[in-house]
This record gives structure tokens, sequence and C-alpha cells, in this order.
């Protein structure tokens, strides 16, 4: 009973070998004929990585170029927004624009985002009479990008980018402060006058 044993585990240990090189084997020959059009596709798997990304990104900001990296800044249509809810709100919009350069100015971070490329896999069934569904089971993957917003510290942020945060934080700061200071004025000019 034991030599049939080791006798039939070392029969299969072969097989197993030889049926892995023809594997093998096919693979070499089918791709040096039709190329990665059908090939396999290989998804490395790594956890770490994805909980660990954001802490990644502090340190990839100071090898990548700095234009990949960008800064959260208002664009011209936040200014139309606020100077139009000033507008209708007869000035009382300036009180929150004012609030939120203060805050943006005294923070210690900098609202930042990049994009980051994503792997979707898609899985498609190909009719295909070889097998006995009637279909093969294929993996189609899409890389897109992705938006990726996070918070930088000053301490790994370039001395340009802090001065941008600063500057545009000033400049909502006085487009909320001048109307607001103008209310204020209005507003004492007309309790002296009752007097």
């Amino acid at each position: 009973m034991g030599q049939s044993f080791l006798t039939s585990l070392g029969k299969g240990l072969i097989r197993s070998a030889v049926n892995q090189v023809g594997r093998d084997g096919g693979r070499v020959i089918s791709n040096n004929i039709y190329g990665d059009a059908h090939s396999i596709p290989h998804r490395n798997v790594n956890s770490s990585y994805y909980n660990n990304m954001y802490d990644n990104i502090y340190t990839q900001n100071k090898i990548l170029n700095e234009s990949q990296v960008y800064i959260d800044k208002p664009n011209f249509g936040h200014y139309v927004l606020w100077f139009l809810l000033i507008i209708f709100t007869y000035g009382l919009g300036c009180i929150p624009l004012f609030i939120r350069g203060l805050y943006v100015y005294n923070k210690k971070t900098i609202s930042c985002y990049k994009y980051q490329d994503i792997e979707q896999n898609n899985v498609i069934n190909v009719p295909d009479r070889r097998y006995s569904e009637g279909y093969r089971t294929e993996i189609n993957t899409k890389i897109f990008s992705k938006k990726i917003c996070f918070e930088l510290p000053f301490e790994y942020a370039t001395q340009q980018q802090i001065n941008e945060q600063k500057t545009w934080s000033a400049i909502y700061t006085i487009i909320g402060g001048l109307p607001l200071l103008f209310i204020i004025l209005l507003c004492m000019f007309s309790f002296i006058k009752t007097f």
C-alpha cells in the first residue's frame, strides 16, 4: 500500500509539472501570435496601499512635481456667487465670507487635490462554445482618473503653496470685510443722527 501511494504521488507530481509546462508554453506561443489582445489580466492586490494612500500623498508631494498637487482654491464663479449673495441679502452675505476668509487664513493645512489613476475591473461574459456554460468570463480593466481631496499640513507644503492659500483667503477676508465695515459705519452714522 505504501509503494502504490508513493507511486501515484510521483505520477501525479510529474503529470502536474508537465501540464504546467504545457500551459505556460501555450501562453508564450499565443502571446507571440496574438500579442496582449487576449491576455489574462493580472492585478496585484495590496490592501496596505489603499489604507495608507492618504498618508503617502504627503510624502509624494515632496517627491512629485509640484504641478501634480493642486490647491483647492476658489475660481471666478465663487467670487461671482458671493458677490450676488452680498447684493441679494443687503450686505449680510459678507459675514460668512469674512468668517471663511479668516478661518482659511489661520488654518495650518492647505486644502489640496490630485488626480490618481484608478483601475476598474468589469466582468464580461463572452459567447464561447468551448465551455459547457456557452460563454467564457473575461475581465475588462479600465483605468480612469479620480480626484482625491486631502488636507496638506504646512510642514509638507512648499512656500509657494502656503503663499497662494494666504493670498486667496486674504481676498475673501477683504471682499467680506469691506461691505461689513461699510454696514457697521452706516449703522453708526444712522445711530448718531438719531441723537
